[in-house]
């Protein structure tokens, strides 16, 4: 993982480490795909928020900030 003094590492660094830690590739592209998908269908506004914030951490990338 990180190894060394960690008290000096990013929060983007933290992340990728904790990601690549805890969630496979495989799932990290899985949810990625979920997120290209994503679609309202019968879910609230407040729920699809929801799923739209969670699914969204997989594909950083796609989101403006």
């Amino acid at each position: 993982m990180l190894g060394g003094d960690v008290s000096q590492i990013t929060w983007q660094q933290f992340k990728e480490s904790f990601y690549a830690k805890f969630f496979s590739a495989s799932l990290r592209d899985a949810k990625r795909q979920e997120f290209l998908n994503l679609e309202q269908g019968d879910m609230t506004v407040e729920q699809y928020d929801a799923e739209f914030d969670m699914l969204s951490r997989f594909a950083p990338e796609m989101i403006a900030t």
